[in-house]
């Protein structure tokens, strides 16, 4: 069988990929921080990246009125709604959802089995325990983000997921998913390094930096894993 010159150039980027791959993971070790592989950080920011492609999942109007919320224990995203009938729109089509959702997760290494609704979360919001003036600030505009320069550790994490997505990308048209995921992901870090150069909280539980800390289980953490750990 003949290859097409689009296709040569695929697998001759999926081999290099791959090679990345394997180089990239043996120097994991020496290049990520022992505390940054155990906070959960890098979890949290990957779940942040999910989320954002809820309006490519849902669809557009679905999305103005819904939102994940955070993964629960049984591995269900669960997600809230404005009112009832969204929800019940929502509850009536979980099985197309999870089917457009499921291999998304998947390709940034957040394994999602199942969608659960649930209307509470919408509004729900506990009162911070951790109140400090730095909390008023607000968080910086696109154009500060972009100035913010990555540390060794960020270019790595950010690198391994452009491969991990490069390897797992099947389908041409999931090009545009994959680059939005790596969009969001390399945001949330730079917002992450911005809130820790500025004295915001940061959660015990993911280690992801703030505007505030809520009364978890166990221990100070953020409005995502309060919610997650008030189920447990």
């Amino acid at each position: 069988m003949q290859t097409t010159k689009g296709s040569g150039d695929n697998e001759k980027r999926m081999r290099d990929a791959q090679k990345a791959l394997r180089v990239g993971l043996s120097r994991l070790d020496r290049v990520l921080p022992a505390v940054l592989r155990k906070s959960g950080l890098e979890r949290r920011l990957r779940e942040h990246a999910v989320f954002s492609l809820w309006p490519a999942v849902a669809g557009e109007k679905l999305a103005a009125r819904s939102r994940p919320v955070f993964i629960d224990t049984q591995l269900n995203l669960v997600v809230t709604a404005s009112d009832s009938a969204v929800a019940q729109e929502l509850s009536l089509s979980k099985m197309q959802l999870l089917q457009s959702l499921a291999p998304l997760s998947r390709a940034a290494g957040v394994e999602v089995r199942g969608i659960r609704v649930d209307l509470k979360f919408y509004h729900q919001r506990p009162e911070p325990i951790v109140d400090v003036e730095v909390l008023t600030l607000p968080d910086p505009d696109e154009r500060a983000l972009s100035a913010i320069e990555l540390g060794d550790e960020q270019r790595f994490l950010v690198e391994r997921l452009r491969v991990e997505l490069l390897q797992k990308q099947d389908d041409p048209q999931r090009e545009h998913i994959n680059k939005r995921i790596l969009i969001t992901y390399e945001k949330q870090l730079r917002l992450d390094i911005w809130r820790n150069a500025h004295g915001f909280p940061v959660c015990e539980e993911c280690g992801f930096a703030v505007s505030r800390l809520h009364a978890g289980v166990r221990n100070k953490v953020c409005f995502n894993c309060y919610l997650s750990t008030a189920e447990t």
